[in-house]
């Protein structure tokens, strides 16, 4: 999981992003993409990645 709460909406908004068109969830769940990247965030699923 993330280190503050910022850093979590960012990346989970990002990857419902993602969601939205088309990736394959990574974990089973809600239909709702953004819940499914909340989730996926929580159990350390998808991380950010640093740009350089």
């Amino acid at each position: 999981m993330t280190g503050n709460a910022f850093e979590f909406v960012t990346i989970a908004g990002a990857r419902a992003r993602q969601l939205l068109r088309g990736c394959t969830p990574k974990v089973e769940g809600s239909s709702k993409p953004a819940r499914l990247a909340q989730k996926e965030v929580t159990a350390g699923k998808v991380q950010k990645i640093e740009k350089e």
